[in-house]
């Protein structure tokens, strides 16, 4: 899987999982998530399972570079804590929800969608079936045609086109 496409699955699993929770802001645990099994540990003297250990730390680092995106781009509220002291390793997102942009996002209704349901219930429907592609799909196309619509308002403001 490259890294959009894992980008995209981990997007579809959380807007879903703080979809079901919002507005609660929640404390997400990223080896907890992902369902990492992580023992925080020393390897000062003993090397045996140094890599295996990084390769744990490097997937929750690409999941708190997710989550830093879309807080960056004004999806998510929230903030990023990834430290290191010692043996003791945390890697969490505190205080994480969606935005009022985030949530306009998963209200939106794409044409490919069933009328009655936005795309954040859909995505929710669709992650609880364990169809992580197809949400993954979902949330490709939704921040595509999110973009697209803000660049025309964008576009149409610096012209001096009324809000639509």
């Amino acid at each position: 899987m490259n890294n959009i496409q894992k980008f995209d699955e981990l997007v579809a699993v959380l807007l879903a999982h703080l979809y079901e929770n919002f507005p609660r802001r929640t404390e997400i645990d990223a080896f907890e998530f992902l369902d990492i099994e992580f023992e925080h540990r020393s390897f000062l003297d003993d090397s045996e399972g140094f890599e295996e250990h990084t390769n744990k730390c490097l997937e929750a680092d690409f999941f708190l570079d997710t989550v830093l995106w879309l807080i960056d781009s004004g999806f998510l509220y929230g903030k990023i804590q990834n430290e290191v002291a010692g043996f003791y390793t945390s890697k969490k997102c505190i205080d994480i929800t969606l935005s009022p942009k985030g949530l306009e996002l998963l209200k939106l209704v794409p044409s490919s969608l069933d009328v009655s349901q936005s795309l954040g219930e859909k995505l929710v429907d669709t992650i609880n079936k364990g169809a992580k592609d197809a949400g993954s799909k979902l949330v490709s196309e939704a921040l595509t045609k999110f973009a697209s619509v803000n660049q025309i308002i964008s576009l149409l403001s610096n012209v001096g086109v009324n809000s639509l």
